[in-house]
């Protein structure tokens, strides 16, 4: 048990580290960086939507449009 929460830190801590690299990355790395992001959070999300309230749901998707939203904003070199 506690082996599986210290993997969910870690990824929690990649994942954040991800976003942050590609937020402060200018250009077209940077929304490639958050395209990976919004890739891994497609996946891990995908495990245990099914059993997530609405709320939940609304909530994911809704940061997972955000970031592909800043994804393509970087990729197109606006920011």
């Amino acid at each position: 048990m506690r082996s599986s929460r210290l993997v969910n830190v870690l990824i929690a801590i990649a994942v954040g580290a991800l976003v942050l690299t590609g937020l402060f990355v200018h250009g077209p790395v940077g929304g490639i960086l958050l395209a990976v992001v919004v890739v891994l959070l497609l996946f891990l999300s995908s495990a245990t939507w099914a059993t997530l309230p609405t709320r939940g749901r609304i909530a994911r998707g809704l940061v997972i449009g955000a970031v592909g939203a800043l994804a393509v904003v970087k990729f197109a070199g606006k920011a």
